[in-house]
């Protein structure tokens, strides 16, 4: 071909150099177009989906989670997305095998199952997996796509089932942020029930010490009591030997007071005979002034009986004081009276004694009552530690089968209504969390204390209580003895002896043996001084008249003296007749007080034993009682450190419940999605077609628009005929190439800046660069076609191949990513990638294409310098 071929070429092929010139726009513009808005078009590609899940069941509720995921496939993908269709799956596979479907999901059975083992024991949890299946009749990429989405739809469906269980954990803190608020008011109302046991054994311990401090004072006396007891038992002995000597000395009394009687009824027999002579004696001294005759006559026979009246008056003034003074010596009045004196007063002493008795068996009653109150008190306060520790017990035990799973946990019916049975997995997980914390807080507690001080409380209390029984027995038994011998005591009171009527009578019988005494010194007076006057008269009747009137007088008042004596002895008579009566009653009296007084020996001798076991049974009860102050007060130590341990508890718990979050609605919206997606990515707002795709189509196009130019160019022949010089030649055989090579660019340059929409600048440096990469794959490719000949065609096709790859995946062999850099292909293709994106690396790309537009250059030249070296036979085949 000749200087002129360039123009004959296109002259002749105008068709074949506009085709050279649509090559690489072809290529470049062809593949923009077709990838231009293709993320548009992805619902263009259907794929099928199976769903063959047989769902699961929570707490006897349905959960298809299989179908939940056929759902977000089908119905909640925008509709930019791939088209799932929901199939059986034969009809997946048939399309499949069709290329109806890029690509096919099968959902196998157990999926909710696998997917929601996480609720159940962690050895049961496994992951649900799907079954994905690419046609081999689908695009290149629409089974890349589809596997994608379904990934994605993978992914959203662990997203929101991890949104659901990790909500239910934020619900699950709330809700143990409310149970450990009632656990915390629960464990307050302990710690004050423990503190006001504690305030209750406080109490019980003061009143063990009082108790203590009265059994105490209670058993001071008790050596004086049994003493004091004996002694009396011992005065009641002699008092009951004496009682009985008296008894014995006074049992004659009776007969002595009847014979007493019997003489002064015969003395009031004579006295009353004694009044009726005086009365007719006076009645004879009247008649005597009647006839002086008759009293004359009678004067000596007067004077005679009235001397021998004086003497009978004055024996029987004598006898009678002599009778009185042997009765009194006999029986003395002043030892009657002092015996009635000491029968009253030991009447008095008694019913004093009886009152004292009965007040000791009233104090003895109250000691046993407030014993057995005591008694009672302590047999309750075994069963109320008891019922603490219980409680206690009952929290530790629920929460324990809370914790490990053995006791039920109730989904709150808010919960299972918003969330579904996925929200109640997360409460019940919850749940459990807040009892073992409540378990692990209480694991330190230990309560073999409380049940070791609850048996030492028993067992005291059992102890104290025998012997409280016994001091109550006790008491019991002297009150009784004590009234038993009050009522002795006041019978003596009862024992029919008025000691002042006893008196009075005995004043009244000496009244009338003094009065009877006075009558009779008084009759014996008369009678003497009758005596005397008789006498007169018989000396002298002259003054008989007075004498007369004399002896009447004298005989008046002794008429008088005798009705006064008559009168004295018969109330001598009718206290003779009490007298006899009293002394009769006085000795029955004795008899019977000597038998009470035996009888009183006896009881007193049951009191002092009564005292005597009273006092043991105190002495017991003190000792009792120090071991039950000693037990109370251990107790009370105890029951301190409850009080101490439970506020500790309390307390514990509301700083726990501090530290436990409590979630809004929002918050756990927000936490869920951050905690469930850390990391998300902005789409952002660039050209449909990236940089790299673009740049890469741009390359690929210029490469084989230059494949095609490197025909273009001078023939061996003209070559070998041409004049010129090998780098006149050189620039002959490149121009056609570089000129059709740069249209080439201008026109792919354009199209990828429209398709990329970059900046002015960048528009203007895409289309230098193209300029530059053109030119260099033209040298390279016309130094490949000269040099090489066919194989440098193939050697051409392998270098866009092993670029092509490298550029379209990093997940390309080594081998490709090893090669690319160092051939002609990349470092145009990486100057095109910083031209459109602004890059650092834009000038190193321009210097390594220009690089190999000089080696081109030089391989070119060479391939000329030798084909003008041709032997005559190479030159006989070129047709010279």
């Amino acid at each position: 071909m000749t200087s002129n071929s360039l123009t004959t070429f296109l002259g002749t092929s105008l068709q074949k150099a506009l085709v050279l010139l649509l090559v690489p726009v072809l290529v470049a513009g062809g593949m923009l177009w077709a990838t231009w808005g293709a993320g548009d078009r992805l619902s263009n590609v259907q794929a099928a989906v199976v769903n063959l899940d047989e769902g699961a069941e929570i707490d006897g509720q349905p959960v298809p989670l299989g179908r939940q995921l056929t759902a977000n496939l089908v119905d909640g993908r925008p509709d930019d997305q791939v088209s799932w269709e929901m199939v059986t799956e034969e009809e997946a596979r048939d399309g499949l095998e069709t290329g109806r479907y890029a690509a096919m999901v099968i959902i196998p059975p157990n999926f909710s199952e696998s997917a929601l083992s996480f609720s159940g024991p962690p050895e049961d949890a496994r992951q649900a997996t799907m079954e994905l299946t690419v046609s081999p009749l689908a695009g290149v990429a629409d089974g890349l796509i589809a596997r994608n989405l379904a990934d994605e739809a993978t992914v959203a469906f662990n997203q929101f089932l991890t949104e659901d269980f990790l909500d239910n954990i934020f619900i699950g803190f709330n809700d143990m942020g409310d149970q450990m608020g009632d656990s915390v008011d629960a464990a307050r109302q302990l710690a004050d029930g423990s503190e006001q046991l504690a305030g209750g054994v406080g109490e019980l311990d003061e009143g063990a010490q009082q108790l203590a401090e009265g059994m105490g004072q209670l058993r001071a006396p008790g050596e004086q009591l049994t003493t004091g007891g004996s002694e009396l038992a011992d005065g009641a002995d002699q008092l009951s030997q004496g009682l009985q000597q008296l008894a014995d000395g006074t049992a004659g009394l009776p007969a002595q007071g009847q014979q007493l009687a019997d003489g002064i009824q015969q003395l009031d027999a004579g006295m009353q005979q004694l009044a009726q002579g005086s009365r007719a004696s006076a009645d004879g001294a009247a008649q005597y002034n009647q006839g002086v005759t008759a009293y004359t006559g009678g004067v000596d026979q007067l004077s005679t009986g009235l001397e021998t009246y004086a003497g009978g008056a004055r024996e029987f003034q004598q006898g009678l004081e002599l009778y009185f003074q042997q009765t009194n010596d006999a029986i003395p009045l002043e030892e009657i009276a002092a015996m009635l004196q000491g029968l009253d007063e030991f009447a008095v002493n008694g019913e004093q004694l009886a009152i004292g008795l009965n007040q000791l068996a009233d104090r003895a009653d109250s000691a046993a009552d407030q014993l057995e109150q005591l008694s009672g008190q302590l047999d309750g306060l075994p069963q109320e530690l008891e019922g603490a520790g219980d409680e206690l017990r009952a929290l530790i035990a629920q929460q324990q089968g809370i914790a490990d799973g053995s006791e039920e946990v109730a989904c709150p019916a808010a919960v299972r209504e918003e969330l579904g049975e996925a929200g109640c997995a997360g409460f019940e997980y919850g749940a459990r969390a807040n009892a073992q914390l409540v378990v692990d807080m209480l694991a330190d507690a230990d309560l073999t204390e409380l049940d070791a001080l609850l048996e030492r409380v028993t067992e005291l209390a059992a102890g104290v209580d025998e012997q409280l029984s016994t001091a109550i027995t006790g008491l019991r038994e002297i009150a009784a003895g004590a009234r038993q011998f009050s009522g002795m005591l006041a019978g003596m009171g009862e024992i029919e002896i008025d000691p002042a009527e006893i008196a009075a009578g005995m004043e009244q019988l000496q009244a009338a043996q003094q009065q009877l005494l006075t009558g009779a010194e008084g009759l014996a007076t008369g009678a003497e001084e009758l005596s005397g006057g008789a006498s007169e008269l018989s000396a002298g009747s002259e003054p008989l008249r007075t004498g007369g009137t004399e002896l009447a007088n004298g005989l008046d008042q002794l008429a008088v003296g005798a009705d006064q004596a008559a009168s004295g002895s018969s109330q001598l008579n009718a206290g003779g007749q009490v007298l006899a009566t009293g002394m009769t009653t006085l000795a029955e009296g004795i008899g019977q007080t000597a038998t009470g007084g035996t009888e009183l020996s006896t009881g007193l001798r049951t009191y002092t034993d009564g005292v005597g076991q009273y006092v043991e049974g105190v002495n017991q009860s003190v000792d009792g009682v120090d071991q039950l102050v000693v037990g109370i007060q251990e107790l009370r130590t105890g029951a301190d450190q409850i009080a101490d341990g439970n506020r500790q508890f309390a307390e514990g718990l509301e700083e726990g419940i501090d530290a436990i979050p409590t979630y809004s609605e929002a918050d756990r919206e927000t936490l869920t999605k951050v905690v469930t997606s850390p990391v998300d990515r902005d789409n952002g707002s660039g050209a449909q077609i990236g940089a790299g795709w673009a740049s890469l189509l741009v390359a690929l196009g210029l490469w084989l628009g230059a494949m095609v130019t490197a025909r273009l160019g001078l023939s061996p022949r003209d070559l070998l005929t041409s004049n010129l010089g090998n780098g006149a030649l050189l620039w002959q055989s490149l121009r056609p190439g570089l000129l059709i090579g740069a249209a080439q660019a201008l026109l792919v340059g354009t199209i990828a800046v429209f398709a990329i929409e970059v900046t002015p600048l960048q528009a203007i440096g895409v289309v230098l660069v193209s300029l530059v990469a053109s030119a260099t794959y033209v040298v390279v490719n016309r130094a490949l076609s000269s040099l090489l000949g066919g194989w440098g065609t193939a050697i051409a096709v392998a270098i866009a191949v092993v670029g092509v790859g490298a550029a379209l995946t990093a997940s390309a062999p080594g081998f490709f990513h090893a090669l690319a850099p160092i051939l002609p292909f990349d470092p145009a293709l990486e100057a095109l990638r910083a031209a459109m994106t602004s890059g650092s690396g834009l000038p190193v790309a321009i210097l390594g294409s220009i690089g190999w537009m000089i080696l081109g250059v030089a391989g070119s030249w060479l391939a000329i310098q030798r084909k003008r070296q041709l032997s005559p036979g190479d030159l006989s085949r070129v047709g010279i």
